[in-house]
Formats: structure tokens, C-alpha cells, sequence
């Protein structure tokens, strides 16, 4: 399997290119998925991070644009699909399952990651990279292919980068280079997990949306400590942390609260266990602190 080795371009431009590539902001999945679409576009598009909740499309006229692991509300889609040429959806979030088909041409499948969907998009006759066969199995939460957390792990010290995805890709392709990968990530895992057990001591039980949850304030490691509380706590997890202008909040559950549906009220989206949602730092926070039992 051939990766190419161009520069990497800078995500966010002033002015845009006839062809724009949004996908999901600080995330392996959502990044994947614009580095399989940088195999086809290269140079020749822009590529955009946009969070949940954030949603600044404006200026996106008279454009080809695919939006990977990610899909806008129907009314926010019904715009973009009126002042574009095109407008191609890759996306597997449940919550937005019912606006994927406003647009010229759509991909959703909940069985797949985003990342998956636009490679399968982009090159349907070439297997499927191991670099993105892992990123699915962390993102789906699975964990069926062997070293996926010590490899993922190892991958989350790497920058959104084109160029070092593309090294780190053909070496995970090679039996050989992929071990130095796999005792990196033992190492940063076991770390992880003194950090983990360290913040989950501050988690505080809260009411959020007429559910029971535990709130940590912690800008990393979001899916551990949400599943932690759902497997511990047997409560919604929500871990949020403060970015600039906003709060971003990540939520999790055991599926059987639609954590999707609770993230969606705020401008956000998701999977059933898994969701998330964005709002400005000068509004409170939308949960209540409540009495540890």
C-alpha cells in the first residue's frame, strides 16, 4: 500500500479552495477520515476542523464539500445544500442519521467509522489501511483487533498532521516497525492509568437533564474516564474542560440512556454511548451539583 508524503496543509484558510473538506475536530476518526480524503484532493482543497455545536458555514459558497465524521442540523444542511455545487455526507453519528440525506450524495452507515466510510468513499478497491482498522476499533469502541489501545495510545502523541499520519501508516503496515508502536503505547497506557485514577477521585455527581451522572473536569483522556463512570458508577459520564471561548463537553453512558439525544439540545451530536456537545464559557454549566451518596 502506497501513501503519498506531501506537505501537510494548514487546516484553517482564509480563502477557500473550489473543494473544502470538514470533518470532525479533535478527533482521530474525524481526522482519518480528512487524511483519506487528502490522498484523493491533496493540495487542491481546503481542509476544516469543525466542532459540535460550532457551526460556521457562511462562507462556504459555490464549493464541493464533504463533511466527514460529521452532518449539521437539517436547517444548517438545507443552507449549505442551496449555495454549494455539491455536497457529499461520510458520516456514522446516530443523531444525525436524519439530516445525512440533505445533500447531493451521503454515505451513513452506524456499523463504521467515519474514517472507514471515506476511505471506502474515496478508494472502494484497496483494502482498508491498518492505521484506520484501529482507529475504528477505539472509535466504535470494540477493541476486536489485536494492540488497539497500546497503538491508539501511541497515535494520540502524534499531531493532526498529513505528513506524520502517513509515515505512521506504512509503518503499521510492516510486522516489524509496528512494535516500537505497541511498547510505546504500553508505556503511555500504564501512565494514563495513574492519571485516570487520580482525576476520577474529583468526580462530583450532578443532575444533568433529569439524569443521574458524574462530572470530571479533565481536557484529556474523555473516553477512559466516561467509560470508567459507566462501568464504576453505573451513570452517565461527563467529562468537560474549558477551550478558549467554550466549554466543550463529552458524555457517555451505557447506551441505554441515548446520550446523542441529551447532546443534541445543546447543538451537538453522536452515538447512543457516545456524544458530545460545545457552548460559550459565559453560560453556566447545564448540570446541577448534587449530594455524593
Amino acid at each position: 500500500m502506497i501513501f503519498e508524503n506531501n506537505a501537510h496543509m494548514k487546516q484553517q484558510q482564509t480563502k477557500l479552495k473550489n473543494i473544502v473538506v470538514l470533518y470532525h475536530n479533535g478527533c482521530s476518526d474525524g481526522f482519518g477520515g480528512a487524511w483519506a480524503a487528502w490522498q484523493t484532493f491533496k493540495n487542491k482543497a481546503t481542509y476544516v476542523s469543525v466542532d459540535h455545536g460550532r457551526v460556521m458555514v457562511d462562507d462556504i459558497v459555490d464549493k464541493e464539500v464533504y463533511l466527514i465524521d460529521l452532518c449539521f442540523s437539517v436547517e444548517v444542511m438545507r443552507d449549505l445544500l442551496a449555495k454549494n455545487r455539491k455536497v457529499i455526507v461520510l458520516d456514522h453519528h446516530i443523531s444525525q442519521r436524519d439530516a445525512v440525506g440533505i445533500s447531493t450524495e451521503y454515505v451513513y452507515d452506524n456499523a463504521r467509522s467515519g474514517s472507514v466510510i471515506a476511505w471506502q468513499y474515496f478508494f472502494p478497491d484497496a483494502s482498508i489501511p491498518k492505521l484506520l482498522k484501529h482507529i475504528q476499533d477505539l472509535d466504535l469502541w470494540k477493541f476486536k483487533v489485536s494492540h488497539t489501545r497500546e497503538l491508539m495510545a501511541a497515535l494520540n502523541e502524534y499531531p493532526f498532521e498529513f505528513k506524520p499520519w502517513n509515515k505512521i501508516a506504512q509503518e503499521w503496515e510492516d510486522k516489524e516497525a509496528v512494535k516500537k508502536y505497541i511498547e510505546d503505547g504500553k508505556s503511555i497506557l500504564k501512565y494514563e492509568d495513574r492519571i485516570i485514577d487520580r482525576l476520577i477521585r474529583h468526580a462530583e455527581r450532578v443532575e444533568f437533564e433529569g439524569k443521574t451522572a458524574y462530572a470530571v473536569n479533565s481536557p484529556i483522556l474523555e473516553s477512559e474516564i466516561g467509560n470508567w463512570i459507566v462501568k464504576h458508577r453505573k451513570a452517565i459520564g461527563i467529562i468537560w474542560a474549558y477551550k478558549g471561548r467554550d466549554v466543550r463537553v463529552s458524555l457517555r453512558s451505557d447506551g441505554k440512556t441515548d446520550v446523542s439525544e441529551l447532546a443534541q439540545r445543546y447543538g451537538g451530536g453522536g452515538h447512543k454511548a457516545s456524544a458530545g456537545f460545545a457552548f460559550d464559557v459565559e453560560m453556566e454549566l447545564p448540570w446541577v451539583k448534587r449530594a455524593s451518596k
